[in-house]
């Protein structure tokens, strides 16, 4: 009985280990990504069933807390794009044909509509089996505190106009199946084959001064 005592606060602090967050959730890295540029932009389709407030809640303001999570996926080093930084990459992914920023383009039977597929995952048609959007979440609110929601809609039927737009919710906590959430963060630099040989040669030199020392 005499090391009962000590093995005490061990048995706690493991307790509080295994309960922290750290343990309790698992969260999967998001590795489903399109590169555009210098930036990595998740795949919006990756979340589902989430509000405005949900992702507030996470990514407050738009830069996402470290170690937080949204439908099982670590939001760590990811920011939530506003409306104008998604209008930004529709300018770039419809070569130009988007203004850029917060604006609108609709042309029928377009190019870049059918184009933006090869890389995203468009989301689930809905009720009308006409069209296919993409379309997820912006970290912007209107001035009546509706959420905004970036799109890109292609059109099956030749009549009708591709759009790259927004739109918006009524309520900050609406929550609908497929509307996914617009994520980015930089592209991790890839260190130089000069820099790898630099590291080298300064490891070199400070393994030949220590065995100087000796």
């Amino acid at each position: 009985m005499k090391h009962a005592k000590p093995l005490v606060p061990i048995a706690a602090l493991l307790f509080s280990l295994f309960m922290s967050p750290a343990w309790s959730v698992t969260t999967t890295a998001i590795t489903d990504t399109v590169t555009v540029g210098g930036t990595e932009w998740a795949q919006v389709n990756l979340f589902h069933d989430v509000s405005w407030d949900d992702v507030q809640a996470v990514c407050p303001g738009g830069v996402c807390a470290s170690g937080s999570s949204l439908g099982g996926w670590d939001l760590t080093g990811w920011t939530w794009a506003s409306v104008s930084a998604v209008g930004d990459l529709f300018h770039v992914l419809t070569d130009g044909a988007h203004p850029g920023g917060v604006a609108e383009v609709t042309k029928v039977d377009s190019a870049w509509a059918s184009l933006w597929k090869t890389s995203y995952h468009f989301n689930p048609t809905g009720s009308d089996p006409d069209v296919t959007y993409l379309w997820g979440l912006s970290s912007s609110l209107t001035a009546n505190s509706e959420a905004i929601l970036p799109f890109i809609l292609d059109a099956a039927l030749a009549s009708e106009e591709d759009r790259a737009t927004t739109t918006r919710t009524s309520f900050k906590d609406d929550k609908a199946p497929g509307l996914g959430v617009w994520l980015f963060r930089p592209v991790a630099a890839v260190p130089e084959p000069s820099a790898y040989a630099m590291l080298v040669l300064g490891l070199g030199v400070i393994g030949w001064a220590a065995r100087r020392r000796n």
